[in-house]
Protein backbone atom coordinates (compact mmCIF):
# COMPACT_ATOMS: atom_id res chain seq x y z
CA UNK A 1 0.00 0.00 0.00
CA UNK A 2 2.95 2.84 0.86
CA UNK A 3 4.13 1.96 -2.66
CA UNK A 4 0.62 2.18 -3.80
CA UNK A 5 -0.14 5.42 -2.21
CA UNK A 6 3.02 7.34 -2.01
CA UNK A 7 5.13 6.75 -5.39
CA UNK A 8 1.82 6.99 -7.37
CA UNK A 9 0.80 6.63 -11.44
CA UNK A 10 1.05 8.65 -14.18
CA UNK A 11 -0.97 11.60 -13.62
CA UNK A 12 -2.87 12.62 -16.84
CA UNK A 13 -4.73 15.88 -16.60
CA UNK A 14 -8.57 14.95 -16.35
CA UNK A 15 -12.26 15.23 -14.53
CA UNK A 16 -10.95 14.04 -11.60
CA UNK A 17 -8.28 15.55 -8.99
CA UNK A 18 -5.55 13.32 -7.74
CA UNK A 19 -7.23 12.96 -4.28
CA UNK A 20 -5.99 10.07 -2.13
CA UNK A 21 -7.98 8.40 0.50
CA UNK A 22 -7.53 8.74 4.41
CA UNK A 23 -6.15 4.99 4.40
CA UNK A 24 -2.47 6.23 3.28
CA UNK A 25 -2.29 8.99 6.18
CA UNK A 26 -4.53 6.87 8.79
CA UNK A 27 -3.01 3.54 8.24
CA UNK A 28 0.08 1.07 7.34
CA UNK A 29 0.35 -2.03 5.43
CA UNK A 30 0.81 -3.95 9.01
CA UNK A 31 -2.48 -2.41 10.39
CA UNK A 32 -4.82 -4.03 7.97
CA UNK A 33 -2.41 -7.03 6.77
CA UNK A 34 -1.05 -8.43 9.74
CA UNK A 35 -3.89 -7.10 12.47
CA UNK A 36 -4.98 -10.42 14.52
CA UNK A 37 -5.77 -13.37 12.80
CA UNK A 38 -9.43 -14.36 11.61
CA UNK A 39 -9.52 -17.44 10.11
CA UNK A 40 -6.60 -17.50 7.31
CA UNK A 41 -6.08 -14.14 7.39
CA UNK A 42 -3.86 -11.89 9.22
CA UNK A 43 -1.05 -12.29 11.41
CA UNK A 44 1.85 -13.20 9.56
CA UNK A 45 0.16 -14.54 6.59
CA UNK A 46 -0.15 -10.80 5.25
CA UNK A 47 -3.09 -12.09 3.67
CA UNK A 48 -6.29 -9.27 4.69
CA UNK A 49 -9.01 -10.83 2.49
CA UNK A 50 -12.21 -11.13 4.83
CA UNK A 51 -10.37 -9.85 7.38
CA UNK A 52 -11.76 -6.48 8.62
CA UNK A 53 -11.12 -6.11 11.96
CA UNK A 54 -8.71 -3.50 12.12
CA UNK A 55 -11.04 -1.64 9.56
CA UNK A 56 -13.33 -1.72 12.68
CA UNK A 57 -11.39 -0.25 14.97
CA UNK A 58 -12.25 3.01 17.00
CA UNK A 59 -11.48 6.05 14.89
CA UNK A 60 -11.70 4.51 11.92
CA UNK A 61 -14.73 4.27 9.76
CA UNK A 62 -18.34 5.81 11.39
CA UNK A 63 -19.94 2.51 9.87
CA UNK A 64 -18.82 -1.32 10.31
CA UNK A 65 -17.38 -2.34 7.56
CA UNK A 66 -18.12 -6.44 6.02
CA UNK A 67 -17.60 -8.10 3.06
CA UNK A 68 -21.06 -7.03 2.03
CA UNK A 69 -20.79 -2.98 3.06
CA UNK A 70 -21.60 -1.81 -0.48
CA UNK A 71 -20.42 1.65 0.65
CA UNK A 72 -17.27 0.72 1.71
CA UNK A 73 -16.34 -2.39 -0.15
CA UNK A 74 -18.55 -4.25 -2.55
CA UNK A 75 -19.27 -0.81 -4.62
CA UNK A 76 -15.57 0.42 -4.68
CA UNK A 77 -14.15 -2.76 -6.01
CA UNK A 78 -16.95 -3.27 -8.30
CA UNK A 79 -16.26 0.02 -10.12
CA UNK A 80 -12.72 -0.44 -10.58
CA UNK A 81 -12.98 -3.51 -11.65
CA UNK A 82 -15.32 -1.95 -13.92
CA UNK A 83 -12.68 1.22 -14.70
CA UNK A 84 -9.56 -2.03 -15.12
CA UNK A 85 -12.19 -4.01 -17.63
CA UNK A 86 -12.96 -0.43 -20.09
CA UNK A 87 -9.34 0.97 -19.63
CA UNK A 88 -8.35 -2.15 -21.06
CA UNK A 89 -10.94 -2.73 -23.78
CA UNK A 90 -9.43 0.99 -25.36
CA UNK A 91 -5.65 -0.12 -25.16
CA UNK A 92 -5.51 -1.30 -28.48
CA UNK A 93 -3.33 -1.59 -31.53
CA UNK A 94 -5.12 -1.68 -34.74
CA UNK A 95 -8.51 -2.79 -33.41
CA UNK A 96 -6.01 -5.93 -30.95
CA UNK A 97 -5.58 -5.74 -27.45
CA UNK A 98 -2.52 -4.68 -25.68
CA UNK A 99 -2.67 -6.26 -22.48
CA UNK A 100 -2.66 -10.43 -21.81
CA UNK A 101 -5.17 -12.32 -20.93
CA UNK A 102 -4.36 -15.71 -18.87
CA UNK A 103 -7.39 -18.27 -17.66
CA UNK A 104 -4.23 -19.98 -15.73
CA UNK A 105 -5.59 -19.66 -12.19
CA UNK A 106 -2.36 -20.51 -10.64
CA UNK A 107 0.54 -18.37 -12.63
CA UNK A 108 -2.06 -15.34 -12.88
CA UNK A 109 -2.32 -14.27 -9.44
CA UNK A 110 -4.99 -11.20 -10.50
CA UNK A 111 -7.09 -14.12 -11.89
CA UNK A 112 -11.33 -13.26 -11.53
CA UNK A 113 -10.05 -9.28 -10.68
CA UNK A 114 -11.29 -8.94 -13.78
CA UNK A 115 -13.95 -10.36 -16.54
CA UNK A 116 -11.22 -11.39 -18.92
CA UNK A 117 -8.60 -12.53 -16.34
CA UNK A 118 -6.04 -9.71 -17.41
CA UNK A 119 -2.34 -10.48 -15.59
CA UNK A 120 -1.15 -6.80 -16.70
CA UNK A 121 1.44 -7.94 -19.54
CA UNK A 122 1.85 -6.99 -22.59
CA UNK A 123 0.14 -9.65 -25.67
CA UNK A 124 3.56 -10.46 -27.15
CA UNK A 125 4.52 -13.61 -28.18
CA UNK A 126 5.82 -15.90 -25.83
CA UNK A 127 6.16 -19.78 -26.64
CA UNK A 128 7.40 -20.47 -23.00
CA UNK A 129 3.68 -20.16 -22.01
CA UNK A 130 3.01 -22.66 -23.85
CA UNK A 131 5.45 -25.37 -24.23
CA UNK A 132 3.26 -27.62 -25.56
CA UNK A 133 3.72 -26.11 -28.64
CA UNK A 134 1.03 -25.63 -31.58
CA UNK A 135 -0.93 -22.17 -32.97
CA UNK A 136 -1.62 -20.58 -29.06
CA UNK A 137 2.02 -19.65 -28.25
CA UNK A 138 0.01 -16.24 -27.30
CA UNK A 139 0.44 -12.70 -28.79
CA UNK A 140 -0.16 -11.74 -32.05
CA UNK A 141 2.83 -8.64 -31.08
CA UNK A 142 6.83 -9.16 -31.38
CA UNK A 143 8.65 -10.02 -28.34
CA UNK A 144 11.12 -7.03 -28.18
CA UNK A 145 13.29 -9.54 -26.01
CA UNK A 146 13.12 -13.20 -26.71
CA UNK A 147 14.48 -15.51 -24.28
CA UNK A 148 17.51 -17.64 -24.59
CA UNK A 149 15.74 -20.61 -24.41
CA UNK A 150 14.02 -20.23 -27.71
CA UNK A 151 13.97 -22.83 -30.33
CA UNK A 152 15.54 -21.06 -33.69
CA UNK A 153 11.96 -21.71 -35.75
CA UNK A 154 10.33 -19.47 -32.52
CA UNK A 155 12.76 -16.54 -32.56
CA UNK A 156 12.73 -16.88 -36.20
CA UNK A 157 8.55 -16.86 -36.24
CA UNK A 158 8.76 -13.36 -33.18
CA UNK A 159 10.47 -11.73 -36.32
CA UNK A 160 7.42 -12.55 -38.61
CA UNK A 161 5.40 -10.32 -36.22
CA UNK A 162 4.35 -7.12 -36.13
CA UNK A 163 6.53 -4.61 -33.74
CA UNK A 164 4.19 -3.09 -31.13
CA UNK A 165 4.22 0.47 -31.05
CA UNK A 166 2.85 2.58 -29.12
CA UNK A 167 2.20 6.21 -28.48
CA UNK A 168 2.96 8.12 -24.85
CA UNK A 169 -0.31 8.22 -23.68
CA UNK A 170 -0.66 3.94 -24.02
CA UNK A 171 2.91 3.72 -21.78
CA UNK A 172 1.28 5.95 -18.89
CA UNK A 173 -2.04 3.60 -19.15
CA UNK A 174 -0.39 0.18 -19.07
CA UNK A 175 1.42 1.67 -16.20
CA UNK A 176 -1.79 2.80 -14.55
CA UNK A 177 -3.36 -0.38 -15.67
CA UNK A 178 -0.79 -2.52 -14.29
CA UNK A 179 -0.26 -0.63 -11.10
CA UNK A 180 -4.21 -0.31 -10.15
CA UNK A 181 -4.37 -4.36 -11.12
CA UNK A 182 -1.72 -5.20 -9.02
CA UNK A 183 -2.09 -3.62 -6.22
CA UNK A 184 -4.73 -6.38 -5.43
CA UNK A 185 -6.83 -4.81 -3.91
CA UNK A 186 -9.38 -3.19 -6.42
CA UNK A 187 -8.99 0.04 -4.92
CA UNK A 188 -9.46 -0.70 -1.75
CA UNK A 189 -5.59 0.74 -0.54
CA UNK A 190 -6.89 4.16 -2.16
CA UNK A 191 -9.71 4.66 -4.00
CA UNK A 192 -9.72 8.19 -4.31
CA UNK A 193 -6.58 7.93 -6.37
CA UNK A 194 -6.96 4.61 -8.04
CA UNK A 195 -10.56 6.25 -9.93
CA UNK A 196 -8.69 9.14 -10.74
CA UNK A 197 -5.96 7.11 -12.47
CA UNK A 198 -7.94 4.62 -14.28
CA UNK A 199 -10.94 7.49 -15.52
CA UNK A 200 -8.38 9.62 -16.38
CA UNK A 201 -6.29 7.48 -18.05
CA UNK A 202 -9.34 6.51 -20.11
CA UNK A 203 -10.16 9.91 -21.51
CA UNK A 204 -6.71 10.20 -22.96
CA UNK A 205 -6.71 7.57 -25.02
Amino acid sequence: MDFFCKIGGVEFAGSLPYTSSAHPSVASCKDCHMGAMVGAAGGHTFKAEGNLTTCNQTGCHSTPVTPTSTTLWVNPRAETKKLLEELAAKLTVDGVEILNQSDDAEANLWYGHTSKNYDGYLNVYDPSLNPGGGANETGPFQNSAPSGSWTQAQKDFNKTLPKLSLTNAQYGAILNFQMCLREYSLGIHNFAYTKALLTNSKAVL
